[in-house]
C-alpha cells in the first residue's frame, strides 16, 4: 500500500512562500494497493493536481471516498480531470446527510449561483456511481478492507480504516477529540478503532491557546491528537489540517517538539507534518 498526499490544509487553500514546502491545497490523499488499484479520499483542491496525474495513466476504475461534504473537501470536485474522461469508471462513496444521499449532495454544490455549469452535462455521467455508505460497516473493494467509524464533527462524517494484507492506514480529518458533538461520543472508541495503525493521520490544526477560542469547531489540537496517537500505539502519526496560518517554520517547530517528546519517552513512533507531495510505502 502506497499512501500519497496531494492536500493536507484545512479550511481554505494558502499561498505564499511561508507555506511552499507543507502546501497549501485542502484535502486530498490517495491510495494505492499492491495491485495497482486506486482509492481517493476528499476532493479538496488537491484533487486537481492528482487528476491530471490519473488521467496520464491506464487506469479503469478510481474508488472515490467523501469523509464529509464541508466546501475544503469537496471545492475541487469539478476539476477533477477524470470526471471528463469516458475510460475512466469512478465509483463515489459518502455518507449521507440529513437523509440525503451522496448524489443529492453533491449535485445541489453544482448549480447557479455557486457554479456555472453542471459537470454532469459535459463529463461522462454513464460512467460515474454514487454508493452510500455508513458509519461502522465495512466493506472490500479491490484489494482493501475498509472499515469505517463516525467524526465527531459538525454535521458529522466519516473515517476510514484501509487495511491491504498486513498494512493498516487510519484517516481522521476534521475529528475533535476533546468536544462532545454527539451524545455517544466516545473517546475510547477511536483508539480501539486506530490500535496499532501502521499509520495514522489525525486532524492536528489547533493549538492549546487557539483553542480556547474554538472549542466546538469540529478540530483537535496537535497535543491532544499526539496522546491520542501515543495511546493507539500506532507506527508513525501525522499532524493533519494543517490550520491556513499556520507557517513552515510553525509545523516544523510543532514536529520538533513531539520529536523531542518521543526521544524522552523512548517511544518507538515516528512523527511527521504531510506535505501535499507526501508519500509512503506501508
Amino acid at each position: 500500500m502506497i499512501v500519497r498526499c496531494y492536500g493536507a490544509r484545512g479550511s481554505v487553500p494558502t499561498s505564499g512562500n511561508e507555506f511552499s514546502k507543507y502546501g497549501g491545497n485542502t484535502t486530498c490523499m490517495q491510495i494505492e494497493s499492491n495491485e495497482k488499484d486506486i482509492i481517493v479520499v476528499d476532493a479538496g483542491s488537491g484533487i486537481r493536481p492528482l487528476g491530471e496525474e490519473l488521467n496520464t495513466r491506464n487506469i479503469e476504475t478510481i474508488h472515490l471516498f467523501f469523509t464529509h461534504y464541508h466546501l475544503d473537501h469537496i471545492i475541487g470536485f469539478p476539476f477533477f480531470k477524470p470526471l471528463f474522461n469516458k475510460k475512466i469508471k469512478i465509483k463515489i462513496y459518502g455518507p449521507r446527510f440529513l437523509g440525503k444521499s451522496l448524489r443529492h449532495i453533491l449535485d445541489n454544490f453544482f448549480i447557479p449561483p455557486y457554479f456555472p455549469i453542471n459537470p454532469y452535462d459535459i463529463c461522462a455521467g454513464e460512467n460515474l456511481e454514487y454508493i452510500n455508505i455508513d458509519e461502522d460497516e465495512d466493506y472490500n473493494i479491490d484489494n482493501f478492507k475498509i472499515t469505517t467509524i463516525r467524526l465527531n464533527h459538525p454535521n458529522g462524517g466519516l473515517g476510514y480504516r484501509f487495511v491491504e494484507k498486513n498494512s493498516s492506514f487510519v484517516f481522521l480529518t476534521d475529528n475533535e477529540l476533546d468536544h462532545k458533538h454527539f451524545n455517544d461520543f466516545d473517546y475510547n472508541k477511536y483508539v480501539e478503532f486506530s490500535k496499532n495503525a501502521d499509520l495514522l493521520i489525525h486532524d492536528s490544526e489547533y493549538s492549546d491557546e487557539e483553542y480556547k477560542f474554538t472549542k466546538g469547531w469540529g478540530h483537535t489540537t496537535f497535543k491532544s491528537a499526539f496522546e491520542f496517537a501515543k495511546k493507539c500505539k500506532v507506527k508513525r502519526f501525522g499532524l493533519f489540517h494543517h490550520n491556513q496560518k499556520r507557517s513552515d517554520n510553525d509545523l516544523e517547530e510543532i514536529v520538533n517538539n513531539m520529536k523531542d517528546n518521543i526521544r524522552q519517552s523512548e517511544m518507538e513512533m515516528e512523527c511527521f507534518a504531510p506535505s501535499q507531495n507526501y508519500e509512503i510505502e506501508l
